[in-house]
């Protein structure tokens, strides 16, 4: 009985076993998919103008005018903004007169003396001669009288004479000086009728040009006009030249004075001291040293008149020249930087541009520098963003991308990548990046946020697979499938990896039967059953 109770067990687990080895585990499947895959990464970005300018007073001064408001659309040379010139405009008709001097001294020289300087100066040189003549004369009655007492009554009576002549030549120096004073005070005149004459000249001339512009006169009568204007202007410079040589008229004059008076005072010396040797014979020594020391004088003072005398013929040297061309040139320097500041009073537009803001008031104080109007060229709009060291690799200059745009909704446009930061900005540890609208979108405005999705990877009609179906994916991966109800392992060479999918790129068929279920309890060479 215990025999047959053992043989029944013994079959009973003979039978299981034939049982279990018979079941099938069940598995689902499916075949990999094709397709597009596209990986992107989305980043904040900010819509900007294609271009923003500051535009800052270049001078100190007072805004007289504001042309412009704020979101003003102008134009390249448009006038925005206007500073009160009253300040530079002295400025400019001081530098004019200092250029004018300056021309009319340049003039003088280059033209050289006028023959009045030059009869002058010859006057002058006789006049010297005539003196150094008179003291040898003079010392030699002094010798004579001192080699002889005899005389000293005769060269008494001889300084009286040159004393009285002498008063006489001054007396007639005296009234040229007066002659010379009256012609510059008629010199004087001459210019402001002359001036007040040119100005009449320039009203009828302009007056005759819109006449003639108007074909109201005729050429003739144009031509006449203008032929007036250039002899109002040829008598206005000859009034000049008048005045200039009356100045050196009166200068001439009173030098003769000077000579004169020095005449004067030496023949009232050798009077008193004639007149002492007359009544003091014991002095003609001291006459006779002061005779010759005059005649020494008298010599030193020809050669002094005759090189003046050569110099004024000769005329003004190169250096002399040169010195009036550079102070000629320095006035036009003047007057060209005052022209500079004066052209500064107004700032123009530089582009065409909307206005972005306007930072001064009219009749406020402005330092040269201070930005007063900012100009925005919105027509093309821009997208400000950045990109983390991660994703710079991915992207160039010129790639497209995405702009989604949340305004009331999600719209996509494309835009070109303009510009790329080669250093990070340290404050956000990213990459500043510049992107350029292809199109210029609509109801979109500088201010706004939008994301900017950039394509980091993509590959076309990829075949790919579910990521939970692939074993040892980032070592030697490989996945299961189903041949013939049974487990076959394949192993893959794998691409990109994107969501829950794996791209495939070798080791596997379009039409496989990869297990995505079960695949966690079987191995190569099982039997499975395929389930729905």
């Amino acid at each position: 009985m215990k025999i047959n109770k053992i043989i029944y067990m013994t079959l009973i687990i003979i039978l299981s076993f034939s049982i279990l080895s018979g079941a099938q585990e069940p598995v689902k499947v499916v075949q990999p998919k094709r397709g597009d895959i596209n990986i992107s990464e989305t980043v904040a970005g900010k819509i900007v103008p294609a271009k923003t300018i500051n535009l800052p007073s270049e001078i100190n001064g007072v805004v007289k005018k504001i042309y412009v408001s704020i979101g003003e659309k102008v134009n390249q040379g448009d006038k925005l903004l206007e500073f009160d010139k009253s300040q530079i405009l002295i400025q400019k008709k001081q530098s004019e007169a200092t250029l004018e001097v300056a021309q009319s001294n340049f003039n003088q020289v280059l033209r050289g003396a006028s023959q009045e300087d030059i009869e002058t100066a010859e006057a002058n040189y006789k006049q010297a001669q005539i003196s150094l003549a008179s003291t040898k004369k003079s010392l030699e009655i002094v010798r004579e009288t001192y080699q002889d007492k005899t005389s000293l009554k005769q060269q008494l009576i001889n300084a009286e004479m040159q004393l009285a002549s002498a008063e006489k030549q001054l007396q007639s120096a005296a009234e040229r000086v007066k002659q010379a004073e009256k012609a510059l005070q008629q010199a004087e005149v001459g210019v402001k009728k002359a001036k007040n004459n040119l100005t009449q000249a320039k009203n009828d001339y302009d007056r005759m040009g819109k006449l003639y512009k108007d074909n109201v006169i005729s050429k003739q009568q144009m031509e006449g006009a203008k032929l007036q204007l250039e002899n109002a202007q040829s008598s206005y410079d000859n009034a000049h030249l008048q005045v200039e040589n009356a100045h050196l008229s009166i200068k001439s004059a009173e030098i003769a004075e000077e000579q004169a008076e020095i005449s004067l005072t030496s023949s009232k010396q050798i009077y008193e001291i004639t007149k002492k040797t007359y009544d003091n014979p014991t002095q003609l020594k001291q006459q006779l040293h002061s005779a010759e020391t005059q005649v020494e004088v008298s010599e030193v003072n020809l050669v002094i008149a005759e090189t003046n005398l050569k110099k004024i013929k000769k005329g003004a040297d190169q250096d002399q020249i040169q010195a009036a061309r550079a102070s000629v040139k320095q006035a036009e320097a003047g007057l060209e930087q005052i022209n500079l500041q004066l052209s500064k009073t107004i700032i123009k537009s530089p582009i065409s541009a909307h206005i972005a803001s306007v930072n001064t008031e009219e009749n406020e104080m402005v330092a040269a520098g201070t930005p007063v109007v900012n100009l925005a060229v919105i027509d093309q709009l821009n997208v400000d963003t950045t990109v983390t060291p991660d994703l710079r690799p991915y992207i160039k200059v010129g790639d497209e991308v995405e702009i989604i745009i949340k305004n009331g909704g999600s719209k996509q446009y494309a835009a070109v990548i303009k510009n790329i930061s080669p250093i990070i900005n340290p404050q956000n540890e990213a990459y500043p990046i510049k992107l350029q609208f292809i199109d210029v979108p609509q109801n979109i405005y500088a201010g706004m946020f939008v994301d900017v999705r950039f394509q980091k990877s993509s590959s076309k009609e990829a075949l790919s697979v579910p990521i939970d179906s692939v074993f040892n994916l980032y070592d030697v991966p490989y996945l299961f499938v189903v041949e013939d109800g049974k487990v076959a392992k394949r192993e893959l060479e794998v691409g990109l990896i994107f969501q829950d999918r794996v791209e495939v790129l070798g080791g596997l068929n379009e039409d496989d039967q990869l297990i995505i279920q079960g695949q966690q309890k079987v191995a190569d060479g099982d039997t499975v059953e395929v389930v729905e």
